[in-house]
């Protein structure tokens, strides 16, 4: 359990949500968004990209300098194979969007290149 103490890189890494199956595409968004009973966010997957470590943690640090982005919910990275994939959950596509627009000047910055965002429709999310 995450308890707030706990450090991102003590946290086990995730399988991929494309190794279970999950598949959704930047050009085709999963349709409208679930908000039965209120619940309305979406799960925002990055392929892994050639990243190192060092790397991710300055863009990491800088994005999080004025605390967590509006929206987010949930942020995880880790790794597959030799490379790093982002994993994050967030209240709206449109948070998303907002955050993107800071996000690619870091990453450009770092001379780095993302994969298209994935998106999936999210239907249920429970922290335990």
């Amino acid at each position: 359990m995450f308890d707030g103490d706990t450090k991102r890189s003590q946290l086990a890494p995730r399988t991929s949500p494309l190794s279970l199956g999950v598949r959704a595409t930047w050009a085709n968004i999963l349709g409208p968004v679930n908000r039965r009973n209120g619940f309305s966010m979406i799960d925002v997957y990055i392929p892994a990209l050639v990243m190192t470590d060092e790397q991710y943690k300055a863009i990491d640090d800088e994005l999080h300098a004025d605390g967590p982005p509006a929206g987010m919910k949930m942020h995880s990275c880790f790794r597959e194979g030799t490379k790093l994939a982002v994993f994050d959950v967030w209240e709206s596509q449109e948070a998303f969007e907002a955050f993107g627009a800071k996000l690619m000047p870091v990453v450009q910055r770092a001379g780095l290149e993302l994969s298209p965002p994935q998106f999936v429709e999210m239907v249920d999310y429970e922290v335990v």
